[in-house]
């Protein structure tokens, strides 16, 4: 990774560009982040990781083509809040929180990804508010038991909008067009 907080630490990251890692910023285990006003681009995985309990904050985040994925938060006890922040051409998704991960995100711009935000499994929670998509082949996709609550989504473009699907998927969508 480029920045690591790993076996409980704690990193603060500021006004950085980071290029060309496999991580950007990896939180891993019960470590903590706090990044602000930081470039990543050209990541091989994801540009902010957050696993295995880790906890992050990040705001005035810009991420630039990653590989795989812009942000992932998985596993039980991980959490990301993310804001005024936005990801560009990711290959894959420009956002997902999957196996018990905690997501918060709001004004957020994300264009020209394969996929927008993707939520799944069940624990997954996700709340966003101010979150524009466009370019993206689905926007919103909330699948296998995860839930969201989402104000003010944007979406335009792409092949489809919003997608909830598979049991006990829900999503509480409001002031959105």
């Amino acid at each position: 990774a480029g920045v690591s907080a790993e076996d409980g630490g704690h990193v603060q990251v500021r006004d950085l560009r980071i290029t060309h890692s496999n991580a950007g910023v990896a939180v891993l285990g019960e470590s903590s982040a706090e990044v602000a006003d930081t470039q990543v681009e050209d990541t091989s995985e994801a540009a902010l990781l957050v696993v295995n309990g880790g906890a992050a904050r990040a705001s005035g985040l810009e991420i630039v083509r990653p590989w795989s994925k812009g942000v992932v938060v998985t596993r039980p006890g991980s959490a990301l809040t993310l804001s005024s922040s936005t990801i560009s051409d990711a290959e894959d998704a420009a956002v997902q929180a999957t196996a018990g991960g905690s997501f918060t995100g709001s004004s957020l711009q994300i264009t020209n990804t394969e996929l927008g935000l993707q939520f799944r499994d069940i624990n997954t929670t996700a709340s966003l508010t101010g979150v524009a998509v466009s370019g993206a082949e689905v926007h919103l996709l909330i699948e296998e038991g995860a839930q969201a609550t989402v104000t003010q989504l944007s979406s335009v473009g792409g092949k489809s909008g919003v997608q909830v699907r598979g049991p006990g998927a829900r999503a509480a969508i409001r002031e959105s067009s």
